[in-house]
């Protein structure tokens, strides 16, 4: 396939970071790698508020352009407030546009999209149903809204997970055939690279601090274990979240055991894979679970929340590695003995995580996306 012009559209993309961010980047670096040109269209500030900075209207990170639109709203919904014509000539440049959020110029797309006759492929990333708030009210507008539309104005909708293709089925009526199914992937390199030295008792948990993330249950299961250990917690989130976790630490009297490290970069987190006896994942709910993925790529012995993403990232091959956070006692006995493993079952264990992670590789994905662009007639250089 000639080089083509790929117009990626996500709210928030680099330098901002998150499960999103990373594997919108990760695919067009890897586009741009394979000889396309691509460009990102996203919006010119941090919709999340952790930085007021206002980021270029126009610039170009690891090949990639990226062209800034100014928006208003929170970091659910967000409104274009400038000409819409920015917007259009982005679309018009493009010959495939590849959308990844139903919040950020969905309905301008595909009011566009016909008349400058562009396949638009829709990418899930969990849809709406990221967290159970207002679970009731998303359930309705992906029934009555996001279904029909997705069903009849997208040339093809892709779930990067088993969770996101049914809930395509069963709450947005899509049928089947229609959903192509390929599983989220990331660039593994920077972790294929990283030597383990796990020190005894250090005990890891990264990402976003959200309630959905199960901190909570975590805090409580490890209370109840007795072995001597250091939980390292990288990530921000929610002042008023981590404030309550923190003074829950106290009542539960391990804060002596709780170091928070607040946001960390890329390097410092491939250390801490690196020297993390333990990585400890006990979300509530994921769309499909990056950071599972990381550490497995890390090759680290992993304890994960038994959740559908997690199981379906872990495989049969490590299915022994999920647990029930929400089981204090459950979840505090698997701790103790995920730190009592032997030496020979932590070396058969990094193996096979760092196996099952070459599955979702950024290289496979790329190569599926080519598949499906050139299904739908794009071709080469018009």
């Amino acid at each position: 396939m000639h080089g083509l012009r790929i117009l990626h559209i996500t709210k928030r993309y680099a330098p901002f970071s998150g499960g999103v961010e990373r594997y919108v980047h990760d695919l067009a670096v890897a586009q741009v790698a394979r000889g396309h040109r691509v460009r990102v269209l996203t919006i010119d500030h941090d919709v999340m508020a952790r930085t007021s900075s206002r980021l270029p209207a126009e610039e170009t990170i690891d090949g990639v352009e990226i062209r800034r639109v100014h928006a208003v709203g929170g970091s659910r919904k967000q409104l274009l407030v400038e000409w819409p014509s920015a917007v259009i000539r982005q679309m018009r440049w493009a010959q495939i546009i590849h959308h990844h959020d139903p919040r950020f110029l969905f309905e301008t797309v595909l009011l566009a999209r016909a008349a400058l006759r562009r396949p638009v492929v829709f990418h899930t990333h969990g849809m709406i149903m990221h967290t159970p708030r207002y679970y009731r009210l998303k359930r309705l507008a992906m029934r009555a809204y996001y279904g029909p539309v997705l069903g009849h104005l997208v040339q093809a909708v892709v779930a990067d997970s088993a969770v996101d293709a049914k809930l395509l089925v069963d709450y947005a009526g899509i049928d089947p055939k229609r959903i192509h199914s390929y599983l989220n992937a990331i660039d593994l390199t920077p972790y294929r690279a990283i030597e383990r030295s796990p020190i005894p008792g250090e005990l890891l948990v990264f990402g976003r601090i959200e309630e959905h993330k199960g901190h909570a249950d975590l805090l409580e299961a490890l209370a109840q274990v007795s072995r001597p250990y250091r939980l390292r917690v990288a990530g921000t989130g929610a002042d008023g979240v981590t404030s309550e976790l923190k003074r829950r630490t106290g009542e539960l009297g391990i804060s002596g055991k709780v170091e928070w490290l607040g946001r960390v970069d890329d390097a410092t987190l491939r250390r801490l894979l690196g020297t993390a006896q333990l990585v400890l994942l006990p979300s509530h709910y994921e769309g499909f679970g990056l950071a599972l993925l990381e550490a497995l790529a890390a090759g680290a012995t992993v304890l994960t929340s038994d959740i559908a993403a997690h199981r379906e990232v872990l495989g049969t091959e490590l299915a022994g590695r999920l647990t029930d956070f929400g089981n204090r006692a459950e979840a505090g006995q698997a701790i103790g003995r995920s730190m009592n493993l032997e030496t020979a079952e932590v070396a058969d264990l990094e193996e096979t995580a760092r196996s099952r992670a070459e599955e979702f590789s950024i290289d496979r994905l790329e190569r599926q996306m080519e598949d499906l662009y050139a299904s739908l007639g794009v071709g080469g250089q018009e």
